[in-house]
């Protein structure tokens, strides 16, 4: 299955380095930096938490004060007022805690601040409680030394991250599936450099109503996807529903019960003319749109060889790309019911050169290569510019077939 990286910029794993100034180096990024003469030590710092701060905001600033107590070895202080307060912050709108469907249209503001460290403390100017939570994440690659010594820089960074979208899929599809720790600690990892999509590849691994059957004791259960969906939340990150609705169903298919659903003999693919794949989709996406909050769904569709392999084996004539446009569009239709974003692969484009002049309108090209040449990579995309739609892109060769741990200290490889 393919590594997703959609529209983003990530690097697995880092080592802070510094400058012959002992100034840190920050990922990603930020737009604009200015250090200034000396540093601020962390030691007598105090923080005010209005009474009625909303629950985002409390959870940024109490994530700044673990952070500040696990390099002091003390506890911030509650400051008795904000104009006492020695960390000052201010949200300008709230709300908008995620990313939505006009981010980059809109010149992705909601994820903007202004960060100024002087002498006298810290100021935080956020567009909403995101910028907020980023401020806090780049004061964690700032903060250097530990104890009586540790200190921030003198600085004002003013930031706002270039691409709208950056996220990461795993997939939950093939061999063992990961605790929900576990996710959770990538979620913090992940979380500590801006990423703000999370990408849950799953074929039957989440327990739906109705199909206990699949994956029996295999699969994660619908408490346990809210779980991570809210964990992910306090970090600004939308964790995003990756579900097949044709092809990679074979762990459905070869279920004696489903195998009619089949357009081959326990096969991998759906057969879009049953009317009974049709019935169960719709329970499917009823399912979905209600655990999952996200605007948006990834629905695969890709490597449908299969039928395409029947097409030219089967004594009954199949036209596969006519099949292909007929099931997306089922799956469009019945998602645009639900007000969702759908994305779809653009792989099938090699096998039918015309096939995204004929996508639903609203669905979404997600453009991938596994090959670093350029050439390749250029197959999939000059049809999607040609077609003049909006598309997320993702560059499968930095991570297919590369195996690196998350250390919990990050590293620079």
């Amino acid at each position: 299955m393919k590594a997703l990286w959609i529209s983003c910029i990530i690097v697995c794993c880092w080592r802070f380095t510094a400058s012959a100034q002992q100034r840190p180096t920050l990922l990603p990024a930020p737009q604009s930096i200015q250090y200034g003469q000396g540093e601020l030590s962390v030691q007598n710092l105090t923080v005010y938490v209005a009474p009625n701060a909303s629950a985002d905001v409390a959870f940024a600033l109490n994530q700044l004060k673990k952070l500040l107590a696990e390099h002091s070895g003390k506890l911030v202080p509650a400051s008795p007022s904000a104009t006492a307060s020695t960390i000052r912050y201010s949200v300008k709108l709230a709300g908008q805690e995620l990313p939505g469907t006009t981010e980059a249209i809109n010149g992705n503001k909601r994820e903007q601040y202004t960060l100024t460290i002087t002498r006298k403390g810290i100021d935080i100017t956020a567009q909403t409680s995101t910028g907020l939570f980023y401020a806090v994440q780049t004061i964690r690659q700032l903060l250097q030394n530990q104890g009586p010594k540790a200190s921030l820089p003198i600085v004002t960074i003013s930031d706002q991250p270039k691409l709208a979208y950056r996220g990461v899929m795993m997939d939950f599809a093939h061999g063992g599936l990961l605790t929900v720790d576990e996710i959770k600690k990538q979620i913090d990892f992940l979380a500590r450099w801006k990423t703000n999509q999370y990408y849950f590849y799953n074929e039957v691994s989440i327990q739906l109503d109705g199909y206990s059957t699949l994956n029996y004791k295999a699969s994660y259960s619908q408490a346990q996807i809210k779980t991570i969906i809210a964990y992910a939340r306090e970090r600004h990150m939308d964790v995003i529903p990756f579900v097949n609705f044709y092809g990679h169903l074979h762990e459905l298919i070869r279920n004696e019960k489903y195998a009619s659903l089949a357009i081959g003999h326990y096969g991998h693919e759906l057969d879009p003319r049953n009317p009974a794949v049709q019935t169960l989709l719709k329970n499917w996406i009823k399912q979905y749109t209600t655990l999952f909050q996200s605007p948006f769904i990834h629905v695969g569709f890709d490597e449908t060889w299969e039928t395409k392999r029947l097409a030219s084996s089967s004594p009954t004539k199949l036209d596969p790309e006519a099949l292909y446009i007929q099931q997306l569009s089922f799956v469009s239709n019945e998602f645009k019911q639900y007000g969702k974003t759908l994305l779809a692969w653009t792989d099938m484009n090699a096998f039918y050169p015309n096939i995204l002049a004929k996508f639903p309108k609203d669905v979404v090209p997600v453009i991938w290569e596994y090959s670093p040449d350029t050439t390749a990579i250029n197959n999939y995309l000059n049809p999607v510019l040609k077609e003049k739609k909006p598309f997320f892109i993702q560059p499968a060769v930095s991570g297919w077939g590369i195996s690196i741990p998350l250390p919990t200290t990050p590293t620079r490889t």
